[in-house]
C-alpha cells in the first residue's frame, strides 16, 4: 500500500462475494476479514479501491455480499470506488431477475 500511495496508484482487489462461512473450516481462510484488512489498509495509505467478484455466482447472498462490501453496513459508505463485475454469460442471464435486483441496490445505495 505504501508503494501505491507514492506512486498515486489504484488497488482492484478480488474475493468482494465471498462469505467466510462457505469455506471449509479446515481450510483456515477468511475471505471477509482478508477484504476487511485490505479496505483498512488502502484507508490508512489513502489509496483509492476497487473491488470485482472472484466467482461465477448470481444469486442473492453473493450480491448482498458485493453490495455490503461497496457500501458496507458496517463501515461507512463508498469504501470501494468502483465495482467490477466478471463473467457475464449465459449462467448470469438465466438468473437475470436476482442480477437486476443487485444492479436496482447498487443505484439506490450509493
Amino acid at each position: 500500500m505504501s508503494l501505491l500511495s507514492r506512486l498515486d496508484g489504484r488497488l482492484s482487489f478480488t474475493c468482494v462475494e465471498m462469505r467466510d462461512c462457505e469455506h471449509p473450516p479446515a481450510g483456515r481462510c477468511s475471505p471477509q476479514a482478508l477484504l476487511q484488512h485490505i479496505i483498512e489498509s488502502a484507508e490508512a495509505y489513502g489509496v483509492p479501491l476497487a473491488g470485482e467478484n472472484a466467482l461465477q455466482r448470481y444469486d442473492d447472498y453473493a450480491f448482498d455480499r458485493i453490495a455490503d462490501s461497496a457500501f458496507g453496513r458496517s463501515a461507512r459508505s463508498g469504501r470501494l470506488e468502483q465495482v467490477t463485475f466478471l463473467r457475464m454469460g449465459d449462467l448470469m442471464f438465466d438468473n437475470w431477475d436476482a442480477f437486476s435486483r443487485f444492479l436496482k441496490r447498487m443505484r439506490t445505495t450509493q
